[in-house]
């Protein structure tokens, strides 16, 4: 914007060059929408189209549509139709004069070729599908779903080199159904009219892989490699930070407490071996004989006793106290489970 102010709108009647201002312009390697039979399409001379068909997510016998389904709307945003050019021009390019309909807007822009679209190929594109597979069609990895988890449902995929989705105040990502108002027992059903009994999960995947990896163990002392490969699971459930804290803080205040009666403990355990070394024998008379000395065995079996004392005195407590943090926090079915029960990452 000029710090003059706004620039004015530029019509076509304005003499400018051709293309600057959005003004209309030829481009070079524009292909062809190869329509199919089922198909409306309106498009541009700048490779941009917007398809009403069945389902295809590629060539014309690709997808549900392909075979001759139904039930399988499809809505088909491309820009950028071919871009990565995968599709050779043919060997016989077709005139102008042999251009009709859909084709008109491509009319004087060779070379003259047909191409559909891909999911892999077009710059840019928004796939809606009533009935597809959509992570067959992307070849995007299973992640937490089942293999063939997107079969005969309806999909929708944003594919670009980059996708930002912004929100001023807030965003959300949500699985599960939607919370109807006076609806029966089952609420939402799915596209098929399926049940819809479980939230299902989501998956932030980093490179589209989601395989485990195995990884070298390490011997019983952690000194050396030993013969053994662990497997190490690249798709992981995220932590939930606030449970998370509250089990780090349950964790610290046990040790505080063992620290506390170690401590407290080991005080006891040497005020009576300062009594005892310091004891005096009695004795009824001069010349007459002492009580006996304490002997070795005596002495490992007070201190046997103390120890038992010291161990039993806390060892059922902190016992109880490692079960219930262990069932509350790192158990699935804990009320406090650390890690969220339906968002994974790689």
């Amino acid at each position: 914007m000029s710090k003059k102010g706004k620039l004015r709108n530029i019509t076509s009647e304005d003499k400018v060059p051709k293309g600057l201002y959005n003004q209309a312009m030829m481009e070079k390697k524009v292909p062809i929408y190869n329509k199919a039979g089922c198909e409306v399409v309106e498009t541009n001379n700048h490779n941009a189209h917007i398809v009403l068909g069945r389902d295809r997510p590629g060539h014309t016998g690709s997808g549900i549509g392909g075979r001759g389904g139904t039930n399988c709307g499809m809505i088909d945003l491309i820009v950028g139709l071919d871009n990565c050019f995968t599709q050779k021009p043919p060997k016989e390019k077709k005139t102008p004069e042999q251009i009709t309909g859909d084709e008109v807007g491509t009319a004087l822009q060779p070379p003259f070729y047909e191409a559909s679209p891909s999911t892999h190929g077009d710059a840019a594109r928004l796939y809606l599908t009533q009935r597809g597979d959509i992570d067959w069609y992307f070849g995007l990895d299973d992640g937490s779903l089942t293999p063939g988890g997107t079969a005969n449902k309806s999909g929708a995929v944003l594919k670009a080199d980059h996708v930002r989705i912004v929100g001023r105040n807030h965003i959300k990502i949500v699985t599960g159904k939607q919370k109807l108002q006076g609806g029966d027992f089952k609420g939402e059903r799915n596209s098929t009219c399926g049940s819809n009994d479980y939230a299902g999960k989501i998956d932030l995947i980093g490179g589209n892989y989601t395989d485990d990896v195995e990884i070298a163990g390490l011997s019983a002392a952690g000194k050396s490699l030993a013969n053994f490969f662990g497997i190490n699971k690249t798709l992981q459930p995220l932590v939930k930070g606030e449970n998370l804290r509250e089990f780090l803080k349950e964790i610290l205040d046990l040790i505080s407490d063992l620290s506390e009666r170690v401590t407290e403990n080991s005080s006891h355990i040497r005020s009576i071996v300062n009594t005892i070394s310091s004891h005096t024998h009695v004795a009824a008379g001069f010349g007459s004989p002492t009580s006996p000395p304490l002997l070795d065995t005596t002495f490992k079996n007070i201190k046997t006793t103390l120890e038992s004392i010291k161990t039993t005195a806390f060892a059922n407590v902190i016992k109880q106290n490692i079960t219930l943090i262990t069932v509350n926090y790192l158990e699935m079915r804990g009320p406090s489970y650390i890690n969220s029960r339906h968002v994974n990452t790689t």
